[in-house]
């Protein structure tokens, strides 16, 4: 006779083995992987209809309200930001790697391949009625057929028939079997199609395994599937799938595109590198140490290159030389960074193939290893401090504040006096303490990634340091919601990154000349980024953003105290240095990237044209071999763009023609006045008419003559002293040398002294310092 107990423990034993029969299977790497692909993408299709009900909302309202009550009239454009496609387009991928490992570990859909085509096309299916119900086209096909709520039940039972059933159902299971039939054809290629493929470039036997191909290749194919799904499904719906929809799944598979590609190149670069080069080098064996010492002597080829005089901007040169140089300038940086992505490639392959070997001691010395070094230096060393900035900022203080310093003690070693720096805080030189000229220093604020299209070419802003007030201002911003910024983006000089009133005048002159940085405004390159941030050559400096300051937009005040929390410089500075190094830098984040002001505007006119200056005198010593007049022209172009001011400047006088008995082309002139005329403002000031003086380093050759504007008398000058004559002759880039020669001799320094105390002696006996202002 059988006990109750007896009965219970047969009934459990039933049920273990019913459910251990159930969870074994679950417990396969395949069917994990197979769960996971489904619930991933499961996710990405809930957050994509999450936000296209969203935007459809958002679009409601824009038609609901109209512009005049605050819409701006592009529907859907408000909600689902580039956030939200990147988090769609992740989700979606790492569906597609489980999709791959599964694929990969389990060949078993080989012999149910409808079995598995029925799967996918179920979810594509559903992902692709969703989509289109999520984004409106019952709406928008009830609009285009004119049905409104006056119709009949019938009527109304009719469109719901042929939205629910025509549009939406039938159209998503064509598209969702085009999409199978897609996904059917890439999975050929991942797994019969590469490999073939490498078989016949004879990559096997180089350490080559076929899952290298499938990794790299395989997540990018199968992210291609849903939106190849998408694309069918809109050219079917037509006129029914709405305009904002169309460019919202756009933009989610431009997301796709960019991040399918990154994928492909990052883990192609690691996995693919180390058996594409043993198959090249075996083939050829003797260009091993030719390519190493090419790519060496190529990398520090372009980087003489690029401090040479004849590859600064000087893209006209006729000769082979000056041709060789700028193509080995341009192409130089390229080549390093191809070559250290491969070298870096090669090292993680062969630790990838030491950690098969030792799979638990020797991956976690050498992960430790690097992480360790990496937070320690992170930690500690300061991103500024660990730059060439502080050597260039103690010369220029050596030679001129230094040469003010009377009372001067410098050290014997290494000639620096830390007293030069005494009593020059930025702010101390106000107008109520200070009686000199009120300085302004421009400096650039980097902006090579952002979000308004016209400022791309610029790449920058001006940036200032002034007794008064530091910071920067421009017409947007592309700060992000985890960003509070402020948009005046001033703060007092007195409480700004520094304490005990501020940054000094050192500082802020060496940041107003940081010319050699990896990111320099419009010039900047990625490559040349990368190329001179790995060999440590960098002026610029990084400096708390204003806009995050609590004291941005306010006026000075004497109960303003210095935050300890504002620190100038990044305390873990590996993501700035990051973005220094892929030459993106941006305005939104806590700190911003500075060099030299020429980077934006290199005549410093630009500042004085923002405070309506009634007479402004620019001095031009820049480059300028040609007379191109880019600086100048470059300032005069943004001040009319951002300003609205008009300078009128007649330069053709200053164009130098060739003097048949000196043998060298001189101007007629070494400087033209000219009008700058100020729109009105809002604050109903009348428009105002200033004057420009523009002085340009330049020769005249003989004794001019200039005709007085007042009394129009003939006057003529003196002519250039005869040492520059002679200074001329024997240096045909005078008085245009290269600022990139910074060892020029005492001749050639009394030689530019010497002119620019000619210049000034005629100007004043023009009277041109004095203009008469209206």
């Amino acid at each position: 006779m059988t006990s109750r107990s007896d009965k219970f423990n047969f009934k459990l034993s039933v049920w273990w083995k019913y459910i251990r029969g159930v969870v074994t299977p679950l417990c396969h790497s395949g069917t994990l992987l197979a769960l996971g692909a489904i619930i991933l993408f499961a996710i990405g299709v809930a957050t994509t209809a999450f936000w296209l009900k969203r935007a459809r909302n958002h679009a409601d309202c824009q038609e609901e309200s109209g512009p005049a009550e605050g819409g701006d009239g592009e529907s859907g454009s408000a909600e689902g930001g580039q956030g939200a496609a990147q988090a769609i387009v992740a989700f979606l991928l790492l569906s597609s790697l489980c999709v791959t490992g599964f694929l990969n570990n389990d060949r078993a859909w080989e012999q149910s391949k409808f079995a598995l085509s029925y799967v996918v096309f179920l979810l594509l299916f559903v992902a692709n009625a969703t989509v289109v119900h999520a984004g409106g086209a019952q709406q928008a096909f009830e609009t285009l057929n004119a049905f409104d709520e006056s119709n009949s039940g019938l009527r109304r039972l009719w469109v719901k028939i042929q939205v629910i059933g025509g549009l939406i159902l039938s159209l998503s299971a064509v598209a969702a079997a085009g999409a199978t039939a897609w996904f059917l054809l890439m999975t050929w290629a991942v797994f019969s199609g590469l490999p073939l493929l490498a078989a016949k470039f004879h990559l096997y036997g180089h350490g080559f395994d076929p899952w290298r191909l499938i990794l790299v290749a395989g997540p990018p194919l199968f992210l291609s599937v849903p939106f190849f799904s998408q694309v069918l499904l809109a050219g079917l719906i037509g006129r029914d799938f709405a305009d904002w929809l169309r460019e919202w799944l756009a933009s989610i598979r431009a997301w796709s595109f960019i991040i399918g590609v990154t994928w492909a190149a990052w883990f192609g670069a690691s996995l693919l590198t180390r058996p594409l080069l043993l198959a090249i080098w075996d083939s050829t064996p003797h260009g091993r140490p030719s390519a190493l010492i090419g790519w060496v002597l190529t990398t520090f080829g372009s980087v003489l290159a690029a401090k040479s005089p004849k590859t600064q901007g000087e893209t006209t040169g006729t000769s082979s030389s000056v041709k060789a140089l700028n193509l080995l300038a341009v192409v130089g940086p390229y080549v390093f960074v191809t070559g250290l992505m491969l070298l870096l490639a090669w090292a993680v392959d062969k630790a990838l193939s030491l950690s098969l070997t030792h799979p638990h001691l020797y991956p976690c010395l050498v992960i430790g290893g690097l992480l360790s070094v990496f937070c320690l230096f992170g930690w500690r060393v300061d991103i500024n401090e660990f730059s060439m900035h502080t050597f260039y900022r103690n010369r220029l203080t050596r030679c001129y504040l230094g040469a003010t310093n009377r009372k001067r003690k410098p050290d014997p070693l290494t000639g620096f006096d830390e007293g030069d720096t005494k009593d020059t805080v930025l702010s101390t030189f106000r107008v109520d303490k200070y009686k000199g000229p009120f300085p302004i220093f421009c400096s650039t604020l980097n902006l090579t990634f952002g979000e308004d299209l016209a400022w791309q070419q610029r790449k920058a802003a001006s940036f200032i340091f002034t007794p008064l007030y530091s910071g920067y201002h421009v017409g947007w911003t592309t700060g992000i919601k985890k960003h509070v910024l402020s948009y005046n983006g001033y703060v007092p000089t007195r409480t700004f990154a520094y304490p005990n009133g501020g940054i000094n005048m050192a500082t802020a002159v060496a940041i107003s000349g940081a010319a050699v940085s990896p990111n320099w405004g419009y010039h900047t390159s990625p490559a040349t980024a990368f190329l001179m941030t790995m060999f440590n050559v960098r002026l610029g400096w990084w400096l708390r953003n204003p806009r995050t300051s609590k004291y941005a937009g306010q006026a000075c005040s004497s109960t303003q105290l210095f935050d300890a929390d504002e620190t100038p410089s990044p305390r873990f500075p590996a993501g700035s240095l990051i973005n220094e190094l892929r030459g993106s830098v941006t305005d939104s984040s806590d700190f911003v990237y500075l060099t030299d002001g020429g980077h934006f505007e290199n005549m410093g006119l630009y500042e004085l044209i923002r405070r309506r200056c009634r007479f402004v005198v620019v001095c031009d010593a820049e480059e300028d071999h040609a007379f191109t007049f880019g600086g100048i022209g470059n300032a005069i172009q943004r001040c009319r763009i951002d300003f609205g001011v008009e300078i009128d400047l007649n330069l053709g006088n200053l164009r130098p023609q060739m003097d048949p008995q000196l043998g060298y082309p001189v101007s007629k002139c070494h400087f033209v006045s000219g009008t700058v005329r100020y729109p009105e403002r809002m604050d109903d000031e009348a428009p105002i008419t200033g004057r420009i003086l523009y002085i340009k380093a330049s020769l005249t050759g003989q004794t001019p003559q200039f005709k007085k504007a007042n009394s129009g008398a003939i006057t003529n000058l003196p002519g250039e002293s005869g040492d520059l004559l002679k200074q001329r002759l024997g240096n045909a880039a005078f008085p245009n040398d290269s600022t990139a020669n910074q060892w020029f001799d005492e001749e050639t320094f009394e030689s530019y002294r010497r002119l620019g105390i000619h210049i000034a002696e005629e100007i004043e006996r023009c009277g041109q310092w004095t203009p008469n202002l209206p």
